[in-house]
């Protein structure tokens, strides 16, 4: 059984000294860790992201966005400047921070959202992220950003905004995202409006059922 507390001493002894261990085997104790949600395990895996090693560093940064708080994410967000980052370990981080949900990293998020020098997966992760948060200024930023060329940026503007039930402004975003010209958007602001219940989408709904040219799009709907 994952979730039997008798491990946690064995998880912690192993987080702490991986080194000997097979790959297979901490993975599991990352599992176990984000299973068991064992807060006594942050110092080893803090440890783990710091010294970047590739072979953990995925797995520590995913424990971390399962048992981390606004301490946490705090910290991490020091980790988004520094040069020696990799895109796909910077995009990793902004994806965590969006699991952990820190209001306190809203700024920067945003920042880097609206950079349009960023890598465009990393503005992307950081629009879900935002609008994961829950702040009323977020509609006005994802508004901003869906208005940008990159349909994978849209699509995740469209999930960011899907956390605002209610919302007059996002329910707006997410009609017009009916229409986008990618499927991926569409398919994002039908599956919001479902999350949302918008009544208002039902004839949206019906058009994209007889005539997206997607079947994808057409079963969704």
């Amino acid at each position: 059984n994952i979730e039997d507390p008798c491990l946690e001493d064995f998880a912690i002894i192993v987080i702490n000294d991986p080194y000997d261990e097979k790959l297979s085997t901490v993975n599991a104790v990352f599992r176990y860790i984000q299973t068991i949600k064992t807060k006594v395990a942050i110092p080893a895996i803090l440890t783990l992201i710091e010294n970047e090693s590739e072979e953990y560093f995925y797995g520590a940064l995913t424990t971390l966005g399962a048992i981390g708080g606004p301490e946490e994410a705090v910290y991490l967000t020091g980790f988004l400047d520094r040069e020696d980052l990799t895109v796909a370990q910077k995009q990793q981080l902004v994806k965590v921070l969006g699991q952990i949900k820190a209001v306190e990293t809203y700024d920067k998020l945003v920042e880097m959202a609206e950079d349009n020098e960023e890598n465009a997966f990393i503005r992307m992760y950081c629009a879900e992220a935002i609008g994961s948060m829950g702040k009323e200024e977020a509609v006005e930023v994802l508004v901003n950003l869906y208005e940008d060329t990159d349909p994978k940026i849209r699509e995740y503007v469209v999930r960011g905004l899907k956390n605002y039930k209610d919302n007059e402004v996002a329910e707006k975003i997410m009609l017009q995202a009916t229409r986008d010209n990618h499927y991926k958007v569409r398919l994002e602001a039908i599956e919001a409006i479902k999350v949302n219940e918008i009544k208002s989408a039902v004839p949206y709904l019906i058009y994209r059922a007889k005539n997206d040219p997607e079947n994808v799009v057409k079963k969704s709907a």
